[in-house]
């Protein structure tokens, strides 16, 4: 590449210098030295500017040295184009960079801000359960003391038929007593006339004459 370059240079001089007017020519003149010219044969000069591969070369030479500039142009412009890939590639690896940077603090606060929806979660869960659980007391409170006023009333009925029952068990036993009460006054009433009648009877034998007397008291 470097050679190709330095012989691209000097095309530009001999273009610079006019040579490609008269290329063999100002080969001759700039190219040889002066003593080797003295000594060359004319001829075989002349034979030299004249012979085709000779001026074919020379020709080709002159082509290529006129594509000079266009070809530093493209190497300047590759050069540009190059440095401007780099910034662009140093461009996105600062968006990427920048890209990378927005999506961590975007799954950081959407960690954070799961863990805040998870802790109202729970929070409202909780509290759920807690109203649960106590609705769930009351009722079961309230069911509780219905039942136990249920089995209280329950109770209560049925002592009451059963100091019903005894006490209509024992106004029967005592209207029984009562009836048997009246029953032995009767019959002490009538065992006390009956002696009170035979105390009489006694009172009457006793009062009767002597000797009809059959025993002594």
């Amino acid at each position: 590449m470097v050679g190709f370059k330095s012989f691209l240079c000097g095309l530009l001089y001999l273009a610079s210098v006019g040579a490609f007017q008269n290329p063999l020519a100002h080969v001759w003149t700039h190219a040889v030295p002066t003593e080797m010219r003295a000594v060359i044969d004319p001829n075989l000069y002349n034979n030299f500017l004249l012979d085709p591969a000779v001026v074919a070369v020379v020709s080709a030479a002159a082509g290529a040295a006129a594509q000079v500039p266009r070809i530093q142009q493209l190497e300047r412009d590759l050069e540009q184009a190059h440095t401007e890939l780099m910034e662009m590639e140093d461009q996105m690896v600062d968006k990427i960079k920048i890209l990378e940077d927005q999506l961590f603090e975007m799954d950081t606060e959407f960690e954070q801000q799961s863990a805040r929806e998870k802790k109202k979660y729970d929070m409202t869960l909780r509290e759920e359960i807690e109203k649960t659980t106590k609705k769930l007391k009351e009722d079961y409170q309230f069911s509780l003391d219905i039942k136990l006023k249920d089995a209280k009333s329950q109770m209560l009925s049925e002592k009451l038929d059963f100091v019903n029952k005894l006490t209509g068990d024992k106004q029967s036993e005592l209207s029984l007593l009562r009836l048997q009460s009246e029953k032995l006054q009767v019959d002490n009433h009538k065992l006390e006339e009956a002696l009170d009648l035979s105390r009489n009877e006694l009172e009457k034998m006793k009062n009767t004459p002597t000797d009809r007397k059959w025993w002594k008291f």
